[in-house]
């Protein structure tokens, strides 16, 4: 008899087959488990309009994802999460850290934009928001940062929002967090280590060299290190390692790599913290009781008044079930909620379905056909987001990251087999916060005691950038539009000016030409100065009746002429960190100083025409370049938004006729069972990336809800 087939072939063919066979097993186990869950997902469509559940969600971004698992955490009571856009658990866009720029304008993102914005040359920016399990939070940069301490100060202090300071939410920010960062690197007091959302260093195992001496270069010149945040050199240092300090410890004033919502490679998004593991029916964690509803747009929200209190009592919630692009699949349905209605629709979406539901502005409604159920005026007022620009300086060294078709696939590579590589990181890997001359002079006006939130933020990027892309970072967001006037009050260029240090004089244009020629994508550093502390304040607006129209969003950027002001001096101080890289460069042997910083032509043509008209003399770039009438204008030409709005519901006081939601349980004012959680809420933004104080807003929300629990 002869022997087995596996002993009669050779071991490198068995080998051989068994990759294939081995791939093809877990296929199988994929699409079985893919097949389950579309077959539940039936399951809940056909059963969710039949049901009525005891609290309903309106959206499964940061907050909502919180607010809903805090919930179910009770098992006598039922939750159901509305979702408008996809599950996104297994989206290698949303999964893979550096692929999230595909989720953009993709059926994932609500693809917003706003009005021109005179104040900006006339430009509107596009606006990218999530419409997946997760939120906003599936497709950010998953930069983990809380914000100062002195933002919820301000809150309480200045709009009245007593409970909210840090004392307070501080336990909540640790409730929250799975730091895998060693101790030795965190204020660890600080810090929570067994929650929901794991947090990592943004740079991974494979870090830029440049962000740390980057780091090392912020501390030398002690940026943020004065006693009210300023720029101090006195209290620099240059002897420091390592990542740098915990800008989420003790201190938001602090240079360090950046932390990230990302363990293992992989995105921890809300939708992935908080509820997956209570959605799959393979886990010991999973909830009978919690009910995940995805592509269903929400209407608007169905309420009564409640003739005992006088007040309105949301009865239900308006759905109608859509395809998964947002087209709606059969008309509306109506899911009865016995408890409560929680909105976390985000900074557009939450005003948008509340004035769709007839709670907001007389006028505003009317004019369109809706039905008053509660004039309350601050309904889409008092937006505000970040705006960001750059100061960029080409990377003789080769050390920034490629983003060619060759770069990604070695990634890929690297990411799927070792876990390293350039997919590991979002590419923002560094950040530092500091608080600009003027910001503090008017803050010290005000209240000449207390220690401001920083109004400036730098972030690195350090990502080679194509020829073309070198005028305008993200320009392929923008519309522009040409320039009548420049203004050049603060210009004299009759006296002269000599180039700032950031903009070296050596690097000749045939140097320049050469990098162009040998290399078509050129290695770029990037320092992002980014408006933290905005003044102007802007709307959302309805176009219409309808839920699939978009609202009208005019954030007024840079329309209070202090935000200019601000730009423009964290930008001088943008330089002066990198002109210091170029220093500590020359000790290091594998980097070489910059090249001389990338000018925005368009702005250097129109500052040389109108020059040359006032002063007939011609003057080069550098001279031109280093003059505040330049960096003024390119803020006002290429600034876009970081993608943080806020501040479209906000809570405070009732005294305030603008405060949409009370302070004390983020009840809509005029109802008993109706809450606001998410950005919204927001009386001012806070100085950093809103991520967390999103999610930090949906445990309180929860926990507001639960309270009564705890007292039967």
């Amino acid at each position: 008899m002869s022997a087995p087939l596996h002993r009669r072939l050779p071991s490198w063919i068995l080998k051989w087959l068994a990759v294939p066979a081995v791939t093809a097993a877990l296929y199988t186990m994929y699409i079985a488990r893919r097949e389950t869950l579309r077959r539940a997902k039936m399951i809940t469509y056909a059963s969710a309009f039949e049901k009525e559940y005891d609290y309903i969600v309106i959206g499964a971004g940061s907050a909502g994802c919180a607010v809903a698992a805090r919930l179910s955490e009770n098992p006598n009571v039922t939750v159901l999460l509305i979702e408008s856009g996809p599950n996104s658990l297994s989206d290698i866009r949303v999964n893979i850290p550096a692929l999230f720029p595909a989720t953009q304008k993709s059926e994932v993102d609500w693809n917003y934009t706003t009005s021109k914005q005179p104040a900006t040359r006339n430009r509107a920016s596009y606006w990218p928001r999530g419409r997946l399990l997760g939120g906003s939070s599936s497709t950010n940069a998953m930069l983990w940062v809380r914000g100062s301490k002195d933002d919820f100060g301000v809150w309480e202090t200045d709009y009245g929002c007593e409970g909210w300071n840090w004392d307070v939410l501080l336990p909540i920010f640790k409730r929250i967090e799975n730091m895998q960062i060693p101790k030795s690197e965190l204020d660890e007091e600080y810090h929570g280590f067994d929650g929901p959302v794991k947090v990592s260093r943004t740079t991974g195992n494979q870090p830029c060299v440049w962000n740390y001496l980057w780091v090392r270069s912020c501390e030398a010149l002690g940026v943020g290190y004065g006693p009210r945040g300023e720029v101090d050199p006195s209290k620099g240092f240059t002897n420091g390692t390592g990542p740098g300090r915990d800008y989420n410890g003790a201190s938001i004033y602090n240079a360090a790599c950046m932390m990230s919502s990302v363990a293992d490679g992989v995105r921890q998004h809300t939708g992935r913290a908080y509820v997956a593991p209570i959605i799959d029916p393979w886990q010991k964690s999973y909830r009978s009781n919690f009910t995940l509803l995805t592509d269903t747009t929400v209407a608007a929200i169905e309420s009564i008044l409640d003739p005992r209190s006088g007040l309105r009592r949301a009865v239900g919630v308006k759905c109608i079930p859509n395809d998964g692009k947002g087209k709606p699949t059969s008309g509306p349905k109506v899911i009865r909620a016995r408890k409560e209605v929680i909105l976390s629709g985000g900074a557009i979406g939450s005003p948008q379905i509340l004035k769709l539901s007839g709670i907001g502005p007389r006028n505003e409604l009317k004019s369109l056909g809706i039905e008053v159920v509660k004039d309350l005026p601050g309904v889409g007022e008092n937006l505000q987001d970040h705006l960001f620009f750059s100061i960029s300086n080409p990377d003789l060294a080769k050390q920034t990251y490629r983003t060619t078709r060759g770069a990604i696939i070695m990634g890929l590579f690297k990411y799927f087999t070792r876990r390293t590589g350039m997919l590991m990181t979002a590419g923002v890997e560094a950040t530092a916060f500091m608080s600009t001359p003027s910001y503090l002079q008017s803050y010290r006006s005000k209240n000449n005691s207390a220690t401001p939130p920083p109004n400036i933020q730098f972030f690195t990027l350090p990502i080679a950038i194509k020829g073309d892309q070198l005028e305008h970072i993200g320009a392929s967001q923008i519309e522009i539009t040409p320039l009548d006037q420049v203004s050049l009050d603060d210009l004299d260029l009759s006296k002269g000016f000599t180039p700032t240090k950031a903009l070296s004089t050596d690097f000749d244009a045939a140097s320049q030409a050469k990098l162009n020629a040998n290399d078509p994508q050129q290695y770029i550093f990037t320092t992002l100065v980014t408006l933290v502390k905005p003044l102007s304040r802007g709307r959302v607006s309805l176009t219409s009746a309808s839920p699939y129209d978009h609202p009208i969003i005019d954030p007024h950027y840079l329309e209070h002429p202090a935000d200019v002001a601000y730009m423009v001096e964290g930008a001088e101080v943008a330089r002066k960190i990198h002109a210091n890289m170029s220093i500590l460069a020359a000790s290091n042997p594998i980097v070489k100083p910059f090249g001389p910083e990338v000018l925005n032509k368009s702005v250097i043509a129109e500052l040389r025409r109108v020059a040359y008209i006032r002063f007939n003399k011609d003057f080069p770039d550098e001279v031109l370049a280093s003059t505040r009438a330049y960096t003024e204008e390119t803020v006002r030409r290429s600034a876009v938004t970081v993608y943080h709005p806020v501040g479209t519901c906000k809570m405070g006081p009732q005294s305030d006729e603008m405060s949409v939601v009370s302070h004390k349980d983020l009840k809509v004012y005029g109802f008993e069972n109706l809450r606001v959680a998410d950005a919204s809420v927001m009386p001012e933004i806070t100085a950093g990336n809103t991520n967390a104080p999103s999610i930090v807003i949906g445990e309180r929300c929860a926990d507001f809800i639960k309270s009564p629990w705890a007292m039967k």
